[in-house]
C-alpha cells in the first residue's frame, strides 16, 4: 500500500485508463518509475458533500492518483490501482495527515473514480514536472 500512497499528477489523456472491466489501470506511454506532478481542477465529495471542487495539485504513478487542496485546509484523496480493483482514500473531514480513511472500491467514470458514497476527480491543466523515480 505504501506505493498507492505515491503521489503523481498527468495531463488528462496520460491519466491510467481502465479496461472494459473498468477497474484494471493501464498506462502504456508510462513507466512504473515515472512520477508526474501537474495542477489541474479536481473534485472530491464524500457523503453528498464537498470537500475539494476547484485548483489543486495532481500527482499519478502507474499505482495511484493524489488529489489535493491548497490552502489553510489540505484534503486530499488517493484513487490506489490495486491488482484487480481500484480503491479509494482521503484525510478526512478535517483534513488530517494522509489520505488514510477508507472510501471503499471504487470505478473509473471519465476523469473521475465513483461509488455510492464518494467521488474523486483528477482534471489536469498543466504538467508542472515528470521525476523518473
Amino acid at each position: 500500500m505504501r506505493a498507492a500512497l505515491v503521489s503523481v499528477a498527468v495531463l488528462a489523456s496520460s491519466l491510467p485508463s481502465v479496461s472494459a472491466a473498468g477497474q484494471t489501470p493501464s498506462t502504456p506511454d508510462s513507466t512504473e518509475s515515472e512520477l508526474t506532478i501537474a495542477a489541474g481542477d479536481c473534485l472530491l465529495e464524500v457523503r453528498g458533500k464537498r470537500y475539494l471542487s476547484g485548483p489543486c495539485e495532481i500527482e499519478a504513478t502507474r499505482d495511484s492518483v493524489l488529489v489535493r487542496s491548497s490552502g489553510r485546509r489540505m484534503h486530499s484523496a488517493v484513487v490506489a490501482f490495486e491488482r484487480d480493483k481500484v480503491v479509494g482514500f482521503w484525510n478526512g473531514e478535517q483534513a488530517l495527515g494522509a489520505a488514510h480513511l477508507s472510501l471503499g472500491d471504487m470505478a473509473r467514470e471519465g476523469s473521475c473514480w465513483v461509488n455510492q458514497i464518494s467521488r474523486v476527480c483528477a482534471r489536469p491543466t498543466r504538467v508542472k514536472r515528470r521525476i523518473s523515480l
